[in-house]
């Protein structure tokens, strides 16, 4: 049985519910690797309790009942029975690194900064056409700098990251998503849920 989650936690409550050391951690997903093989590792080797539960319905089904119809969902329960509610890969991912002491986001750049090196800073990991891997960091430096007002990403240490970002940036629909109600409501909600300042 899944972990309810208690609705309306306050950003007090979330906070010392992510420094307690005695959480357990159940990860809602299906039962093959896809795309959670880091949210795997992360608590598989930093976790003390955890538990992979797996859909006991048809996708169909589940996805009316889950929250923005997504999976992977992330139940972090205190000892005192407040239960914490994640959704999103990403946010899961960094959510948990940040709890377990991983490095975070703007550490984690300088390796990629030089895999882009590699690759004769031509706006690409790999080749000369935009894969995920460009899109997966090019959306995730975009979100830290829209939440945290541009403080944590500095083009300067980064210039072949920056660089692979602009050259996202230029695609048409990667711009309209980027204009986009979805993407400034997703920014917006983001900054009031975690009370984080960007200005």
């Amino acid at each position: 049985m899944l972990p309810i989650p208690t609705k309306g936690l306050s950003t007090e409550a979330m906070t010392k519910l992510s420094q307690a050391s005695d959480n357990e951690y159940t990860v809602l997903y299906f039962p093959w690797y896809e795309s959670s093989p880091t949210l795997r590792a992360i608590l598989a080797m930093y976790a003390k309790k955890y538990t992979f539960a797996h859909p006991d319905v048809g996708w169909v089904s589940l996805k009316l009942n889950t929250p923005y119809s997504h999976l992977p969902i992330l139940y972090e329960a205190s000892a005192t029975s407040e239960t914490l509610e994640l959704v999103e890969l990403s946010v899961i991912e960094i959510y948990l690194g940040k709890v377990s002491g991983l490095k975070q986001i703007p550490e984690w750049t300088l390796f990629d900064e030089q895999a882009l090196k590699e690759n004769s800073l031509n706006g690409n990991y790999v080749g000369d056409m935009m894969s995920v891997a460009d899109l997966r960091t090019a959306t995730i430096i975009d979100a830290v700098r829209a939440i945290s007002g541009g403080k944590l990403i500095s083009r300067e240490k980064i210039p072949a990251i920056m660089a692979m970002c602009d050259h996202v940036q230029q695609d048409p629909k990667y711009a309209d998503w980027k204009a986009s109600d979805q993407w400034k409501a997703l920014t917006k909600e983001t900054i009031t849920r975690f009370n984080l300042s960007p200005a």
